[in-house]
């Protein structure tokens, strides 16, 4: 079963839990140093004997200095491989001591580890042999080394199997604990102290503050979980377990104290304390009733508040697609990795196609097979960049008609900026597409037409030029021979023109008036031929003399 990841409360959770464990672990540690003074000193009560007569043994003493430091060093928040190695080392010394001694007892052996630093006078209360501790604590302290040795590190939990192991085997060590405890908070001699097998009151409470260390660092077994957890049931269990497990030992601690006072007797003071303690489960019961009423008024309310930002949610889902199912455009939304995993109405109607045959990349068949390739590839270049994506292509209506469309799509983001899908709209462009391409032709007839008007416009200004230049020709051959022809006329109407000149005016006159003639009648020939009215006379016609002409 693996570990889920945890929230940010869960994390502040898990830290405080870690650092109440270290504060353990250094207070197990002082008061192993503390006995290791005291026996340094030869100071009794710095030693454990704070009842009975009972003191700490040194090789016990060092034990909870090994196991508190091991503990210390395994629950930080990011244990290094040097940290957690010198941790485990730690455990291994503190459980390999209290093997030794265990074996000691059992196989009646002296290893010479007992009072290898410090030596006890022989018959000291509850020892077998002087300065040794007895199996109590080294059954306690092997329980507490092995969970050490398999407590989860924080980043490399495996499984919750372990935790819930390591959580155990605290459990039960503070419950051996609590027996030898109790047995001096009571007076009770055969709890504590058997013969030559006995275990300090120091020894007894440091063993359980090593139990509540490791259940500490055991957040995610399911012990641990439950009674953090927000649920009527951790709940339940935070109010009912401190009572539980603190309410009796006080109760019996006032009544021995009770009876040793002589204020009630033994009867008595069994009377008073079942009674006390029917009450004070009783209020405690019923403190826990109402604060589970309250939870539950308030889980009820959280469910009616679901409820409705459910309804809301289905509502507001049914609004979006009545509006994509009514939108001209055909919509559409894809997964992160751009498979299509929604159409609205208007794109089944569209393709003629069923959700079956479209979803994923199914959108493919109403594409032109030879524009395919290139757009898919632009799709997955927007998809791999998370840009805006937009594209125009035809796609194949259900009558076989390929229409144009303007594709555009945009990624939508979470809080992380990681994009979750894509939501993309196809608008038909066809009509819009043939007015440009409409637009576009009759812009180019206008051209062509405007450079025609512009070549004619240059003709009629070259014929223009021409006409100028043939008219000034024609003036100019037009005046030539009326010029002679005016000039001899001046001359013979003068007084006294001889005969000669007479005659040479009068042939001028004449030839020049031939080809004042000719010069018309061409000039009625180019009108003939311009209006299509020239007559040809085809005549026969002696080559031989026009060439030689």
């Amino acid at each position: 079963m693996s570990i889920e990841p945890t929230s940010s409360r869960q994390e502040g959770l898990l830290r405080r839990l870690r650092i109440a464990s270290r504060v353990i672990a250094g207070i197990v540690v002082a008061t192993g140093v503390a006995v290791f003074l005291g026996w340094v000193v030869k100071n009794e009560w710095l030693k454990g004997d704070l009842h009975g007569g009972l003191t700490t043994k040194t090789n016990a003493a060092i034990t909870l200095c090994l196991l508190g430091t091991s503990l210390w060093l395994l629950v930080g928040e990011k244990p290094s491989r040097r940290a957690a190695f010198v941790g485990r080392v730690a455990a291994v010394l503190g459980v390999s001591i209290a093997l030794l001694t265990l074996i000691e007892h059992l196989m009646g052996l002296n290893l010479g580890i007992d009072q290898l630093l410090f030596e006890e006078r022989p018959g000291a209360p509850a020892t077998a042999s002087p300065n040794r501790m007895g199996p109590p604590a080294c059954i306690c302290f092997t329980l507490v080394g092995i969970a050490l040795l398999l407590l989860p590190i924080k980043g490399r939990e495996k499984t919750r199997d372990r935790a819930d192991l390591v959580s155990g085997l605290g459990l039960l060590t503070g419950l051996i604990a609590m027996i030898p405890t109790l047995g001096h908070l009571f007076g009770a001699n055969e709890l504590y102290s058997n013969g030559h097998v006995g275990i300090a009151l120091p020894t007894a409470i440091m063993i359980i503050a090593l139990s509540l260390g490791i259940l500490l660092a055991t957040p995610r077994s399911r012990f641990v979980v439950l009674i953090t957890s927000d649920d009527a049931g951790g709940m339940l269990a935070r109010r009912l377990l401190p009572p539980a497990i603190l309410l009796p030992p006080l109760l019996g601690y006032l009544r021995t104290v009770g009876e040793h006072a002589h204020w009630f007797d033994a009867a008595f003071g069994r009377a008073l304390m079942v009674i006390s303690l029917i009450v004070i489960f009783v209020l405690v019961i019923w403190a826990a009733a109402l604060k589970l009423e309250s939870f539950d008024k308030a889980r009820r309310a959280a469910d009616r508040a679901q409820l409705a930002s459910e309804d809301a949610l289905r509502q507001s889902e049914a609004q979006f697609r009545m509006l994509a199912d009514t939108i001209p455009q055909l919509a559409w939304m894809t997964g992160p990795d751009g498979s299509i995993s929604w159409y609205n109405q208007r794109w089944h109607d569209y393709c003629g196609s069923t959700h079956e045959q479209m979803v994923g990349w199914g959108w493919s068949r109403v594409h032109d097979p030879k524009l395919l390739p290139a757009i898919t590839e632009r799709w997955k270049q927007a998809i791999l960049k998370g840009d805006p994506w937009e594209d125009t292509f035809p796609l194949r209506r259900h009558d076989g008609e390929m229409r144009w469309h303007l594709s555009r799509a945009m990624p939508l983001r979470n809080s992380d900026g990681e994009i979750v899908s894509w939501f993309g709209t196809n608008t038909d462009i066809t009509e819009s597409r043939n007015i440009e391409e409409t637009l576009r032709h009759n812009e180019e007839r206008y051209r062509h037409l405007a450079e025609r008007e512009s070549q004619a416009r240059a003709e009629a200004e070259r014929v223009s030029q021409v006409k100028d230049e043939f008219l000034a020709t024609l003036s100019h051959e037009l005046r030539t021979p009326l010029t002679a022809m005016l000039g001899w006329a001046q001359i013979l109407r003068q007084p006294g023109v001889q005969a000669e000149d007479l005659k040479e005016g009068l042939a001028v006159i004449e030839r020049n008036a031939r080809v004042q003639g000719q010069l018309v009648e061409d000039l009625l020939d180019m009108s003939r031929i311009i209006s299509g009215k020239l007559r040809i006379d085809v005549q026969a016609v002696a080559m031989a003399d026009i060439i030689s002409a």
